[in-house]
């Protein structure tokens, strides 16, 4: 943890995180349709509070859904499942039985095709610029 606290960048977000969540979740995700086809502000600003609400929703229905309906596969010591519905609707994040028999595995599953998998594909990619390694 040391070198992230001596990072002048996570140093900068970590002072700022306020401000810098309140500009890029709200202000500009608001203003952006506004400035550049017209919307208007409180059109945008609804559409974006939207915006969040349903990823909220989404995130939070990773846990609920995915603990209570589908296969436990890997482990049946836990209520966690993989959810077929919950993997489609959030981009590969339903695969849950698998994320908690194997809690150290970044991909979201065992499966080679990760077309859905959002944060493994970026992941990936990172490991091919040479971001990530390890």
């Amino acid at each position: 943890m040391t070198d992230l606290e001596q990072d002048p960048i996570v140093a900068f977000q970590k002072r700022w995180y306020m401000y810098l969540a309140l500009i890029f979740a709200f202000i500009l995700p608001s203003l952006i349709p506004y400035w550049c086809w017209g919307e208007t502000v409180w059109c945008a600003w609804y559409a974006n509070i939207f915006r969040c609400l349903l990823i909220m929703h989404l995130a939070f229905m990773i846990n609920s859904v995915a603990h209570r309906w589908g296969s436990r596969t890997y482990t049946k010591s836990n209520s966690s499942c993989d959810n077929v519905s919950v993997a489609i609707a959030t981009f590969g994040e339903g695969w849950h039985n698998y994320h908690h028999a194997f809690p150290w595995d970044y991909r979201l599953s065992e499966f080679g095709n990760y077309n859905i998998s959002i944060g493994t594909a970026f992941i990936n990619l990172c490991a091919f610029l040479g971001m990530a390694y390890d």
